[in-house]
């Protein structure tokens, strides 16, 4: 895999030349882009740069390339993400991948004419031959509309692990069987937490919280994926034990303010009313 953190732009390919005026525009957009990517991987773009280079004499392409720090780790996330961008933009953001950053990709397409598609590229192993994804205003049109149907808030679900994945070409994940709704829904999480899972696969019927990014769909309100940080949790649920219940009475003495619990239930559906 590349080390280098490399975009491949195609503009007007076929045609003669660009307005540049347009050419200012899409480049600002791809830029601001780029910039929300390496945010979301935690890639430090206020101490390096996006510069583009290698122009070629055929309308304008050229390749964008990041000048500045950024570790393997976050390389291969760089890699990984930006191919299931270009790939599937509606369904990558899971928390890891911001909506909003997303929400920057499709605007780089609002500044073309309706038949003018871009094509953005990426690199695999070698610097020779990127693979290039077109779209247009139209899909950038349908991208726009789906994400703005999805909402991401942070919150927690309790439930039982259904099983691990580990496909070498995804990121690992596991499906969660979600106590209240009983859906699956699946849970991407922080390589710090791999063996965390791997040990709760070994208790049977082992019942767990978790806590992250949680994305759900605003029309149907259900939850669609859930992405765990390294710094949210995966844990065993504290198993009820006899007389936990009983720890209850009594554990709030001065709730009834010196009133029998006749009055104070008589006071508390009176203020329902």
């Amino acid at each position: 895999m590349s080390n280098r953190l490399l975009l491949r732009v195609e503009l007007n390919k076929g045609r003669l030349g660009i307005p540049l005026s347009k050419l200012s525009k899409v480049a600002g957009e791809i830029e601001s882009f780029l910039k929300l990517f390496c945010e979301d991987l935690e890639i430090d773009h206020e101490k390096g740069k996006w510069i583009a280079l290698n122009f070629q004499n055929s309308s304008v392409i050229y390749d964008a390339e990041f000048i500045g720090d950024s570790t393997e780790s976050q390389q291969k996330d760089y890699h990984y993400y930006l191919e299931k961008i270009l790939t599937d933009p509606i369904n990558v953001s899971n928390g890891k991948i911001k909506r909003k950053t997303v929400l920057q990709y499709a605007n780089i397409a609002h500044s073309l004419d309706p038949d003018e598609p871009i094509g953005l590229g990426i690199y695999r192993g070698d610097y020779a031959n990127p693979t290039v994804f077109k779209f247009d205003r139209k899909i950038s049109s349908e991208i726009t509309s789906a994400i703005e149907n999805k909402v991401e808030y942070y919150g927690a679900l309790q439930g039982m692990i259904n099983g691990l994945y580990n496909i070498a070409s995804e990121k690992p994940y596991f499906k969660l069987r979600d106590t209240i709704s009983t859906k699956l829904i699946n849970c991407y999480f922080a390589d710090s937490f791999y063996n965390a899972v791997v040990d709760l696969l070994k208790m049977r019927n082992a019942i767990i919280h978790i806590s992250g990014i949680i994305t759900a769909s605003r029309i149907d309100r259900q939850l669609e994926c859930v992405f765990i940080r390294s710094g949210d949790k995966i844990e065993l649920a504290e198993q009820y034990k006899p007389g936990d219940l009983d720890k209850f009475f009594g554990s709030i003495p001065d709730i009834l303010e010196g009133r029998s619990l006749r009055d104070y239930m008589g006071d508390v559906r009176s203020s329902d009313e």
